[in-house]
């Protein structure tokens, strides 16, 4: 599956989206010191690096899981499914809701941070954004 199809917005997830706004969903994460609780909207975006995730924050907080025994691409399907998280590139994962804008080729975070996005994705990234932002947010488009 390449990444093209991680950035649309799936409408087959759009139902467990949808549930997962009437209750706090958790994700929890091995890693080096135990077990480490992050509630999903808090998540800003994750990094996969040498079989690992490192999840960041708002704020600056950043957690390092121990090495996955799935691939990415396994973890993304499993835990990041629903339309608030997007995969840009192979190796990132974003919280729509955490994002400022659409740069050159990434996306800007409301922290300041910037998220690569893969050349194949970038023509779709920032209609992606705007969709997001339309339907989840109630934004007003200004051409």
């Amino acid at each position: 599956m390449d990444d093209v199809v991680h950035l649309r917005m799936c409408e087959r997830y759009r139902r467990e989206s949808e549930a997962h706004k009437e209750r706090k969903v958790l994700l929890l994460v091995r890693c080096e010191d135990g077990l480490a609780s992050f509630a999903m909207d808090r998540i800003e975006y994750v990094e996969y690096r040498g079989g690992a995730l490192t999840i960041y924050m708002p704020g600056g907080g950043q957690v390092s899981s121990e090495a996955l025994g799935k691939s990415f691409s396994e973890t993304v399907e499993d835990v990041f499914f629903d339309a608030r998280f997007v995969r840009p590139h192979e190796s990132f994962v974003v919280n729509m809701n955490h994002v400022a804008g659409v740069g050159d080729h990434v996306f800007e975070m409301q922290s300041g941070a910037r998220v690569p996005i893969s050349a194949a994705n970038y023509p779709a990234a920032g209609e992606c954004f705007i969709r997001y932002m339309v339907k989840a947010n109630g934004a007003k488009v200004v051409s």
